[in-house]
């Protein structure tokens, strides 16, 4: 399915960042504007990264079990 969800969160970052975060004067808006381009980059690694990560601890957590499973 495209765009993926991690494709529509860097969309949604570089746009942020490009169109409304120079438009800013304020001191305190661009400082939480870059707290939340952070925290942005931060949900689309996660989305791109926690899947792969699940099915790996999926997979060592069967070997476990099996192994208990035996035992037992």
């Amino acid at each position: 399915m495209r765009p993926r969800a991690d494709e529509v969160m860097q969309s949604i970052t570089w746009t942020f960042e490009k169109h409304i975060v120079p438009d800013l004067t304020d001191p305190l808006a661009r400082s939480l504007c870059l707290t939340m381009s952070y925290l942005l980059r931060q949900v689309e690694l996660r989305i791109r990264l926690e899947g792969p990560a699940l099915h790996a601890d999926i997979r060592e957590a069967r070997k476990t079990l099996a192994s208990v499973q035996t035992l037992l």
